[in-house]
């Protein structure tokens, strides 16, 4: 699901920024290295060690930089149930983190 100013202009007032910030349910097991393999086809540098170390660190936020544009995604791993808005963009169903989150 999106969340930050994404999120946040869906619910309020539009502000622009250079990322974007998504929540990833992580709790099945190889949950980790399909996002990697999803992100490297994406464009995204996906660099293993840098996100385990990130993980470990209980930052629990992994920055994934495009390679061709200044623009980064940065990646909230969760995985408990958190709520969610269904919305869309682009045209393809996606979910919203509601403000109350």
């Amino acid at each position: 699901m999106f969340a930050g100013a994404l999120a946040a202009s869906y619910d309020g007032v539009p502000r622009t920024t250079t990322d974007a910030d998504v929540v990833v349910k992580m709790s099945r097991k190889g949950a980790l290295t399909n996002l990697l393999e999803a992100l490297r086809i994406a464009g995204l540098q996906a660099d293993d060690e840098r996100i385990q170390a990130s993980l470990k660190s209980g930052y629990r936020i992994v920055t994934f930089k495009d390679r061709k544009t200044p623009f980064t995604l940065d990646v909230i791993p969760s995985s408990k149930k958190l709520e969610k808005k269904p919305s869309t963009i682009l045209g393809l169903s996606t979910f919203y983190r509601i403000p109350e989150e």
